[in-house]
């Protein structure tokens, strides 16, 4: 077996159910948030980044094993999304179980969130940094520390470190494995909020689903007394997954009164702009167009959509004001 080296953050698997056949030969249209611009496409060649799960070893193991096992769940989680579709019902515990795991890894194998992860170290790290120049006396016992460990910081100065520091011109990288092991421990912790969570079944009647770059949506479905970001563990809150371009999965801690729902048109506008918006760049869809809802509630296109955000076609084919 190959190894592979374009691994996919929204796997072929995903992105095939959002095709005009449904399959991954299928025509995928992306579109591009950055450049203002649409094009054809197929899932094979969308949502990856080369070695992005590569493990950085030095014992002779396979530094693609995890992109290898991430293949395997996708594999148990297609079988399950085949049987959604089909029956529209969830699947048995076993099969939703390999759904949710493949559910816990998309939120989190996205370059959005280890952009995400990266500013968070940064800002530890530079946290430190600060510490460590509080004072002379805890550079140095840090400096000889460092020192002691290996490191060759015999000529390093309290001033000069101090005045770069302060300066705070410089960025802090995070190792590939650093980012690697985060990932993995979020998603066992993210897997275990969606398995406790209740699932509808939301068919679309009124048009078409989208998904992102991003794909996994987490929102408040009760507003908070007070600002707070959502989280997957807490009630009033709803997770958000189209799995397929004709129905998507709501998760809820409460007790839904239905298991199964009919989305009408302004209903896929609105689940259409959650993926919209937790978008990072690029949004996907089975045709050249798709519905979502302006800040006046207005059911409109993906025209309208690029008029008011960018522009994507030439001037003349656009809506008029």
């Amino acid at each position: 077996m190959s190894n592979p080296r374009r691994h996919h953050y929204c796997p072929e698997s995903f992105l095939a159910w959002f095709t005009t056949g449904l399959t991954r030969d299928g025509t995928l249209w992306v579109f591009d948030r950055t450049k203002h611009q649409i094009r054809k496409s197929i899932p094979k060649n969308e949502g990856h980044q080369r070695d992005f799960y590569r493990v950085d070893v030095n014992d002779g193991s396979d530094p693609f094993f995890l992109e290898k096992q991430f293949s395997d769940i996708e594999g148990g989680a297609k079988h399950a999304i085949d049987f959604i579709l089909k029956e529209k019902r969830l699947p048995d515990v076993k099969s939703m179980e390999f759904l949710l795991s493949f559910a816990g890894l998309l939120a989190v194998r996205t370059p959005s969130y280890r952009k995400k992860m990266a500013g968070v170290y940064e800002e530890l790290a530079k946290k430190v940094m600060e510490v460590a120049c509080a004072d002379e006396k805890m550079f140095e016992a840090t400096k000889n520390r460092l020192i002691d460990e290996g490191h060759d910081l015999a000529e390093l100065t309290y001033e000069d470190t101090k005045e770069f520091v302060e300066k705070d011109d410089y960025t802090v990288g995070t190792p590939q494995n650093q980012h690697l092991v985060t990932m993995l421990k979020s998603a066992a912790t993210i897997t275990e909020c969606l398995y406790q969570r209740n699932w509808i079944i939301a068919v679309a009647v009124g048009g078409e689903y989208i998904c992102s770059d991003n794909p996994i949506g987490l929102d408040w479905s009760k507003k908070p007394t007070t600002w707070r970001s959502p989280g997957f563990g807490l009630s009033g809150t709803e997770v958000t997954i189209p799995i397929s371009k004709g129905i998507a999965l709501i998760g809820i801690f409460e007790t839904p009164p239905y298991t199964t729902a009919t989305l009408d048109r302004a209903g896929v506008a609105n689940l259409n702009n959650k993926s919209i918006q937790r978008a990072e760049r690029y949004i996907y869809g089975s045709n050249d167009d798709f519905i979502w809802r302006n800040e006046k509630g207005d059911v409109v296109n993906a025209k309208e959509y690029f008029f008011t955000h960018g522009h994507l076609l030439p001037a003349a084919e656009y809506p008029k004001k």
